[in-house]
């Protein structure tokens, strides 16, 4: 098993997308909406899934260019 962590500053780099929030944050993985932990990351690509976004535990989302104005900030 694959214990490597990254740094939302470093995961922004390697997909060339934006980082917005806590740029030394850790995370040791990817989950659901629903399932995400603080140490994960979930994927939001479409407004039905809004809801489940905003009641997330995810220590952060990756987003489309066109949700990214649908979530707030937590910085």
């Amino acid at each position: 098993m694959n214990s490597q962590k990254f740094s939302l500053e470093k995961l922004a780099q390697l997909v060339q997308g934006q980082c917005i929030g806590q740029l030394d944050l850790q995370f040791s993985g990817m989950a659901s909406l629903e399932s995400a932990q603080p140490h994960q990351l979930a994927f939001l690509n479409a407004d039905k899934y809004l809801n489940e976004a905003q009641q997330s535990k995810a220590g952060a989302l990756i987003v489309t260019a066109d949700m990214q104005s649908q979530i707030p900030s937590q910085q």
